[in-house]
């Protein structure tokens, strides 16, 4: 008698256990009243090191963009001045650094370099004179 009793108990537990577990309703409701999920670590908090890092990468990329913008508006203006002889652009870009310079100069500087510059024109006109004086002379020129 107490081994059928045994036997008897052990059935009827399995077939409550796989009643209630084939049950979806039952298996939510002991799904639930697990732990619940770990939760996700903290990001840990940036370090001095990485935000400076951070900021040098911003200012690079904001530089490299700023470049590349200036390059494509030099490109552009060189494109469209391009039936302007080098030579030309060279001596306005010389012309227009001394001006620059000599604006931010004291008054002093800028005259020193104001004389130098009228001097350098009279000499290369002088030179220039010359040559064509000489080059007409030995025949390799024609008058003018």
């Amino acid at each position: 008698v107490a081994e059928a009793t045994r036997e008897g108990a052990r059935q009827a537990v399995q077939d409550v256990l796989l009643e209630l577990l084939g049950n979806p309703e039952v298996r939510g409701l002991i799904a639930g009243l697990g732990p619940p999920p770990p939760a996700e670590p903290a990001a840990p908090r940036p370090t001095v090191w990485t935000r400076a890092r951070a900021r040098l990468l911003a200012a690079k990329t904001a530089v490299v963009s700023r470049c590349r913008a200036a390059t494509a508006a030099v490109a552009g203006t060189a494109r469209t001045l391009a039936w302007v002889p080098l030579k030309k652009i060279l001596l306005v870009g010389v012309g227009v650094a001394a001006g620059v310079v000599s604006h931010l100069c004291p008054h002093g500087l800028s005259a020193v370099v104001s004389g130098v510059g009228g001097a350098c024109a009279a000499v290369a006109a002088q030179v220039g004179r010359w040559a064509r004086r000489s080059a007409a002379a030995f025949g390799l020129v024609g008058t003018s």
